[in-house]
């Protein structure tokens, strides 16, 4: 059930007109422990990705730990309440790492890959 509902507010959004390029699924019960499914995504220059809480407190975080003084500087979603979803649209070509602040100690991190968007003919 839990399933179905997922797919149903995924589809709305789509079908809503909100582009995004990828969908990160945060935590949840379907995966195991605390994680980013996939903790990696390749995006064009100017596209979207779109965070999404499957249930618990998560963050996606800017950066690659806590430890790093630009932590939360791009970006800072924050779960546990409504909205179940963060979107951030990346401009810049480049690698760009995140991570849950409660979670990075159990590994919770991720990787956003930017590639030069392809200008059209």
């Amino acid at each position: 059930m839990k399933k179905i509902a997922i797919a149903l507010v995924l589809t709305t959004l789509l079908s809503a007109g909100i582009a995004q390029a990828a969908i990160i699924k945060v935590g949840g019960s379907e995966i195991p422990g605390p994680v980013f499914v996939p903790d990696s995504v390749r995006i064009a220059a100017g596209d979207t990705v779109q965070w999404y809480q499957l249930n618990g407190d998560h963050t996606a975080t800017s950066g690659t730990d806590s430890s790093d003084p630009n932590a939360g500087s791009d970006y800072n979603g924050i779960f546990g309440s409504l909205p179940p979803t963060f979107e951030f649209q990346f401009n810049t070509p480049g690698s760009y790492s995140n991570f849950c602040i409660p979670h990075e100690l159990f590994g919770m991190k991720g990787k956003v890959v930017v590639t030069p968007s392809v200008a059209a003919h």
